[in-house]
């Protein structure tokens, strides 16, 4: 008779084996946050004196090298370029995954009025 009732059991009802949806509690999340937020900042903190302590003074100087006007304006241009660009791969992207919905739910409405697929006798 268990089986029975537990199977008839309101839905509301809670879970004997725990969560049913498998979310982690607020303090759990919060734990794993803080745990997470802090191995970080410490492994920041730990990197920034062997970044400061190489001894080798190149003058200011990056990884590219020398950073000249005309550096910095052909990559101002390429952040220019950089951003129309996502936007348009990205509406297009939009455009066809909204076309493929407009598809589906044509193609359900045409199943709806077509007797054939409601069943019965």
């Amino acid at each position: 008779m268990q089986v029975a009732s537990a199977r008839y059991a309101p839905a509301n009802a809670p879970d004997p084996a725990g969560d049913p949806s498998g979310t982690l509690s607020k303090q759990m999340r919060r734990a794993r946050i803080i745990a997470a937020l802090t191995t970080t900042a410490l492994l920041v903190l730990a990197s920034a004196p062997a970044a400061l302590a190489t001894g080798v003074s190149h003058g200011g100087e990056g990884w590219y090298g020398e950073t000249t006007d005309t550096v910095i304006t052909n990559a101002m241009f390429m952040v220019i370029i950089f951003f129309p660009t996502v936007i348009l791969i990205l509406s297009l992207v939009q455009w066809r995954l909204e076309k493929r919905k407009h598809a589906r739910m044509d193609a359900a409405k045409a199943r709806a009025r077509n007797a054939d697929w409601r069943g019965g006798w």
